[in-house]
């Protein structure tokens, strides 16, 4: 069985860069996003994922759709990429920041046997807002402030053992940062609250906004290493 995995790199929630061999991005949990908006109008597969390869299929087996936060998680079953109602139910009640996690099985012909294979496509996504939080003065502020105040710093001051590490954090309804903690040490304590302080120092952003202009709080995570992350 062949494993598809599709993803989605979104310029909104996505902030990646590099000094020497230390690379680093801010983004959500999953590279692919979806909004409530969309969840909550979505009769198809193909309304939800961008793309979605309709010609590889040519029988379905089953399709799974699955939400997950704060450790909960439900579960329902389908046939084809249309959605039945309890699949559309807990999509419908998937909240900000949780997972969505779609599995295909399905059957396609194999070009050079003209055989049908069973394969599957996994597509993850994090719930994020219709208008997703930015920083202040946008991508090029960002990425200057992380370059200024950590990537430089860390490269002049760390050994490259402790050159790593990942910072979950959220930006409030007023744009303001909070809950900032390591999701993934350093090995180093230092490090890992010299992380924390450069982060729970940013600036404000412009906070996140649902379909109906209520600002909201967002989650994103910041990870860096040698060689990417």
């Amino acid at each position: 069985m062949k494993k598809l995995i599709l993803g989605l790199l979104l310029s909104t929630t996505f902030l990646s860069g590099f000094a020497q061999d230390l690379a680093y991005e801010v983004r959500g949990k999953y590279l692919r996003t979806v909004t409530k908006d969309v969840l909550e109008h979505s009769n198809l597969l193909s309304d939800i994922i961008a793309g979605y390869p309709v010609n590889w299929v040519k029988e379905y087996v089953s399709v799974d759709v699955l939400t997950e936060k704060d450790g909960k998680t439900e579960i329902a079953k389908g046939e084809n990429q249309v959605l039945n109602t309890e699949q559309k139910s807990i999509l419908n009640k998937a909240d900000l920041d949780s997972e969505v996690h779609i599995n295909v099985h399905y059957k396609s012909i194999n070009s050079g046997t003209e055989r049908k294979e069973n394969n599957e496509m996994v597509v993850k996504m994090t719930v994020v807002p219709d208008i997703q939080a930015e920083f202040e003065g946008g991508y090029e502020n960002l990425k200057k402030y992380l370059k200024d105040n950590l990537i430089d710093r860390i490269i002049e001051n760390t050994p490259p053992e402790f050159q790593k590490g990942k910072v979950v954090f959220k930006i409030d309804p007023n744009g303001k940062l909070v809950d900032a903690e390591i999701l993934e040490p350093s090995g180093d304590t230092n490090m890992d609250n010299f992380l924390l302080e450069v982060f729970r120092n940013m600036p404000n952003w412009k906070p996140a906004q649902n379909a109906t202009g209520e600002k909201v709080k967002q989650r994103f995570e910041f990870s860096m290493g040698i060689g990417g992350c």
